[in-house]
């Protein structure tokens, strides 16, 4: 992975057996680069070396991003020396989800393309709408890959900042403001509390943004979920850092999107928290 929030995941090595002197290399643009290795027991060793190719693809451009029924719609400009592109995408609340696309963004999509030329007018990938969240805001980026020469990279683009709204449908009405539910879950001192969070479900809501505080603070961390009838508030320490003690009083509110429309704030509600976790 380079020294920015890009990386890309190989494919996997497929060997069966021991294997002795494997060889693997890859063509990549001057710069720093971070190398993780996958659960294979062994013993690596890597060499560097510097020199002119003509494998490495020149830089693609992101020409528009769109939102779409299926997702969000990316169109880009053609590369020099590309078999295929791959699209970069990551949420700025990376930690919700363990899916790649909401971590430092690894490549999420990837189109290949026979090295004749024979590429279509327009260059395109869609992100899927079950990788995405209502209302939330994305850095997409692009970058050219070449499988023919020991596998070549472009340097990423420049990223582009896109909040995401499923296609308006249905009312044209702002939804109806959510009722509000919160209790603190005591796992009574292990590594598992959380603040539960519970709203009534409206069919015609695509997602919910959830804001939580303590007691007292001007500052709200905030989250989208698209979860119908409630989520949770389990290491409060990624948007607020401060971890879950005892006595402290948590307030929550919630309002719906349906599109770009949005709902009143509920009414805010609290929860205390029992005990101190042990983590």
């Amino acid at each position: 992975m380079q020294d920015t929030d890009y990386g890309y995941a190989l494919n996997p090595w497929k060997t069966k057996g021991t294997l002795k002197n494997g060889k693997y290399s890859w063509n990549l643009e001057k710069g720093t680069y971070y190398l993780e290795k996958g659960s294979a027991r062994g013993r690596f060793s890597f060499k560097l070396t510097s020199e002119d190719t003509n494998a490495l693809p020149s830089t693609p451009k992101l020409t528009k991003v769109s939102s779409t029924e299926d997702g969000i719609k990316v169109d880009y400009t053609k590369a020099d020396n590309a078999t295929g592109y791959g699209i970069y995408g990551s949420s700025l609340r990376r930690y919700r989800s363990n899916d790649p696309l909401l971590d430092a963004a690894s490549m999420i999509g990837h189109s290949n393309f026979t090295p004749d030329g024979n590429y279509p007018d327009v260059l395109t990938q869609t992100i899927s709408k079950n990788r995405l969240i209502n209302g939330e805001t994305y850095d997409i980026a692009v970058r050219a890959v070449n499988d023919e020469e020991g596998r070549s990279f472009s340097p990423v683009s420049a990223n582009q900042k896109f909040t995401y709204y499923i296609p308006l449908k249905g009312s044209h009405e702002k939804p109806k403001t959510p009722t509000l539910k919160v209790s603190y879950y005591n796992d009574h001192g292990s590594d598992e509390p959380y603040i539960n969070i519970e709203w009534d479900v409206n069919p015609e809501a695509d997602s919910y943004e959830i804001q939580y505080r303590l007691k007292g603070s001007s500052k709200w961390a905030t989250f989208f979920s698209k979860t119908r009838s409630g989520d949770i508030v389990d290491d409060p320490t990624n948007d607020f850092g401060q971890d879950f003690k005892k006595d402290q009083v948590y307030e929550v509110r919630v309002r719906a999107l349906h599109s770009n429309l949005i709902s009143d704030w509920s009414e805010v509600k609290t929860a205390r928290v029992d005990v101190t976790p042990n983590r």
